[in-house]
C-alpha cells in the first residue's frame, strides 16, 4: 500500500508568543510539527505495520525550516519525504495550498493519503478536504479510529 501523509511545520503550540504590530512575532519561536498531522504519521505507520511492503512518503509545502517537520516524520518511521518549496509559496491560502499539493501527488502512486485534522496555526481545515475535491477522491474528515482490511478480508478470506 501506497501511503502518503500531507504534513506542516508550526510554531510550537507551548512557547510563548509575542505581538508586535497587531501580528504573532515569530521571531525565535521554536517549530513543530503540526500535532494533527504527527497523529496522521502515526495512524501511517500503524496502516504500513498492517500491511507489510506498504510504504510511507510525507508531503509538505514550505520555506526551507520545513524540513524540521519532514525530519520528524522520517524519524518516527515514515519511508521517504518530499518538500515542494518556493518563495513563491509563502503567502498561499489554503485553496493554493491544496492545489500545489494536488498537483505534486497526481504524479504519485498513491493507495491512501492521510492529511491531520487541521493546522494548529490557521485552524482552516481547509487542505484536506480541498485536496480530495481536486483529486477527485473521497474523503472523511474527523477520524479518531481507522480500521482497513485486505482485499482477501474483506472477502472473507483470511491467511
Amino acid at each position: 500500500m501506497k501511503i502518503i501523509v500531507c504534513v506542516k511545520q508550526v510554531l510550537d503550540t507551548a512557547a510563548k508568543i509575542r505581538i508586535k504590530d497587531n501580528r504573532v512575532d515569530e521571531d525565535g519561536i521554536p517549530r513543530i510539527l503540526n500535532p494533527y498531522d504527527e497523529y496522521a504519521v502515526e495512524e501511517a505507520l500503524i496502516v504500513r505495520d498492517k500491511f507489510p511492503g506498504s510504504e510511507i512518503t510525507l508531503i509538505t509545502l514550505g520555506p526551507e525550516s520545513s524540513r524540521d517537520a519532514l525530519k520528524t516524520g522520517l524519524a518516527m518511521g515514515a519511508d521517504k519525504a518530499i518538500h515542494l518549496k518556493d518563495p513563491l509559496f509563502d503567502k498561499l491560502d489554503n485553496k493554493g495550498v491544496a492545489c500545489l499539493l494536488a498537483q505534486a501527488i497526481r504524479t504519485l502512486s498513491f493507495d491512501l493519503i492521510l492529511c491531520g485534522r487541521q493546522a494548529v496555526d490557521d485552524d482552516m481545515a481547509g487542505v484536506g478536504p480541498g485536496l480530495a475535491i481536486l483529486l477527485k477522491i473521497p474523503f472523511v474528515s474527523v477520524v479518531t479510529q481507522l480500521r482497513l482490511s485486505s482485499v482477501a478480508e474483506a472477502q472473507g478470506v483470511v491467511a
